[in-house]
C-alpha cells in the first residue's frame, strides 16, 4: 500500500489555488494525507472549495486530512479532543480527522493536530506574533459556553490532550507491533515533532515555540516507523530520529516561494 501526503496547500489564497489548477495533483497512493491547512473551514461551504478538494481526493481509496491551525481562522474550536467525520457529502472518501486512529493492512495510522506548547518565556512574543491569536475563537465548555478569543491557556490545553492521546495510541500500537499484529506505525501531526534539522533561519526566533514541540525522545524510545509533519513551511529533506523517518512535503506559500522543494509525488510504501 503507497501513503501519499503533502500539507499546507492554504486553498484559501489565488496564488495557491492557480498553482494547483497549474500543477494539479499526480496520483501515485492508494491514501492520501493532508497533514493541516488544507482551507479554513469557513469555506467549506463555497462551491469553488468543494470542486478543488473533490479534484484532490479523487481516485484514492481514503484521504485522510487533519485539521492545521489555520483551518480554525474565522472559525471558533469548540474544543473537540477527538473526531472522524465526512466534511463533504460531495467527496465520500474524505474523511477529517484529529487525535484519531485507524488500522488500515498492516499499518497502524495515528493522526492529531498535536499544536505545540507555549511557555512563558515566549507566550508574549507569540501571542502578539501569531495570527492564531487574532482569527481562533473557541467555545470553552468550562466557561458556561462563552465564546472567547484564543489564548495560550488554550493552546496549551489543545497540545496537552493531543500529546496524551499521541503517547496513548503509539504505545498500543508498539505492543501490537511486538505481538506482530501488524508492522508499521504511521503517525501524521500537523506541527512540527522535534528540533532536530530545525531549518537555520528560524533557529532564533523566538516564536518557535508555536510552530514545533520537542518530542525527540519520545520518537526514539519508540518503534514509530514514519512521521509526517508539516506547518513550518520548509521541505526540510526526509531525515531520520531514532529509528524514525521523518516526512514532510509542504505547498507554503506561492506568493512567497515558498512553494519550492514541494513534490505531489512523495509517498511512502508501508
Amino acid at each position: 500500500m503507497k501513503i501519499q501526503y503533502c500539507s499546507d496547500l492554504h486553498l484559501e489564497f489565488e496564488d495557491n489555488l492557480n498553482f494547483l489548477d497549474n500543477y494539479p495533483i499526480k496520483r501515485v497512493g492508494d491514501i492520501l494525507i493532508i497533514a493541516g491547512d488544507l482551507v479554513p473551514f469557513v469555506n467549506l461551504s463555497k462551491a469553488l472549495y468543494k470542486s478543488e478538494i473533490a479534484d484532490l481526493c479523487k481516485g484514492f481509496e481514503k484521504v485522510f486530512w487533519l485539521p492545521g491551525n489555520h483551518e480554525y481562522y474565522l472559525y471558533t474550536h469548540h474544543y473537540d479532543s477527538s473526531r472522524c467525520e465526512q466534511p463533504l457529502k460531495e467527496v465520500p472518501n474524505l474523511y477529517l480527522v484529529d487525535n484519531y486512529s485507524e488500522h488500515i493492512g498492516n499499518t497502524q495510522l495515528i493522526f492529531s493536530t498535536m499544536w505545540s506548547h507555549i511557555s512563558k518565556k515566549n507566550e508574549k512574543a507569540i501571542k502578539y506574533g501569531m495570527n492564531d491569536f487574532r482569527y481562533i475563537t473557541v467555545l470553552n465548555p468550562t466557561k458556561g459556553g462563552e465564546i472567547d478569543s484564543l489564548e495560550i491557556a488554550d493552546f496549551n490545553y489543545f497540545n496537552k490532550e493531543a500529546v496524551r492521546f499521541l503517547k496513548k495510541e503509539v504505545k498500543k500500537a508498539a505492543k501490537a507491533k511486538q505481538a506482530g499484529e501488524i508492522e508499521r506505525i504511521l503517525v501524521a501531526t500537523h506541527y512540527v515533532p522535534t528540533k532536530e534539522h530545525y531549518p537555520e533561519i528560524y533557529l532564533d526566533s523566538p516564536l518557535n515555540e508555536a510552530f514545533a514541540q520537542d518530542l525527540t525522545d519520545f520518537i526514539v524510545s519508540n518503534p514509530i516507523d514514519y512521521w509526517i509533519y508539516g506547518h513550518h513551511h520548509f521541505n526540510q529533506p526526509n531525515f531520520k530520529v531514532g529509528n524514525t523517518q521523518l516526512l514532510t512535503n509542504q505547498l507554503g506559500y506561492v506568493m512567497r516561494d515558498e512553494h519550492e522543494g514541494f513534490d505531489w509525488e512523495r509517498w511512502v510504501e508501508v
